[in-house]
């Protein structure tokens, strides 16, 4: 079991989430409301964290930021995870934390989707889409025709 699934910050069900999360590949998701925790921002991550108000003192916070992370190292492990990631036009529009933890957030986004240096192929796909649940099945439709 990975050191972020035993964290003692974590409630007990959302440490059997993070260590199905270590070990599944692919990762699928659909995020209506906020961009997904192998995507966030340490700045981001904060942001959501305080506005849960599911900590009650600023250290088991910044404990919670610090730990949390340690899930995003598999886009980038060799072989790297396999993510798809659907984001709602609202994850994007939403303003999470101040306007400098958007952008920063939206540019790591960006950057997530692209290859990375070297031999080593990026396996991180994330789609925007506008128009709900329709789209989705639309989109999803039209891409998996046998």
């Amino acid at each position: 079991m990975p050191a972020l699934a035993r964290s003692s910050v974590l409630a007990d069900t959302y440490r059997d989430y993070i260590a199905v999360e270590a070990i599944a590949d692919p990762i699928r998701t659909f995020q209506a409301q906020l961009v997904p925790g192998l995507l966030q921002t340490p700045g981001y991550l904060r942001a959501v964290t305080v506005a849960s108000q599911q900590w009650r003192s600023a250290d088991g916070i910044e404990q919670f930021v610090r730990v949390r992370p340690a899930g995003q190292e598999r886009l980038t492990e060799d072989p790297p995870l396999h993510l798809w990631a659907d984001l709602s036009e609202g994850v994007l529009l939403q303003q999470v934390g101040r306007p400098q933890v958007m952008r920063s957030q939206l540019r790591h986004i960006l950057d997530a989707g692209h290859p990375l240096p070297g031999p080593l192929r990026r396996r991180t796909h994330i789609r925007a889409l506008s128009g709900g649940a329709r789209a989705l099945i639309h989109r999803r439709t039209k891409e998996h025709k046998p």
